[in-house]
């Protein structure tokens, strides 16, 4: 029930120029990580008590312009009633299963 969440948006240049004439594109995918994330909040009644940009993660090497690919973290806290209910991160047993998404 005590829980938040805080998001840190980590973009290339979402502004359309002739540096970057993709631009808009970047911008239609930073709308719709905006409406997930607020779609994710909302549905699970968890409020948003922070949050950190950076838009303009682009870089030139070599005369080649390099984007960061959109990234959108999201961390939460809470709070539980008995610390002895928590659970801890390593592996309990051998033959514990490891599970990588994404």
């Amino acid at each position: 029930d005590r829980i938040a969440m805080l998001d840190n948006f980590c973009w290339p240049d979402p502004v359309r120029s002739p540096g970057t004439p993709d631009g808009e594109y970047k911008l239609a995918q930073l709308v719709r990580a905006c409406r997930g994330l607020y779609d994710a909040v909302v549905a699970y009644g968890t409020p948003l008590i922070s949050g950190k940009d950076s838009m303009k993660n682009d870089s030139t090497l070599g005369g080649v312009k390099i984007s960061v690919p959109p990234t959108l973290l999201v961390s939460a806290i809470g709070q539980i009633d008995d610390v002895r209910n928590s659970r801890t991160l390593e592996l309990k047993s051998e033959g514990d299963l490891v599970y990588l998404i994404g």
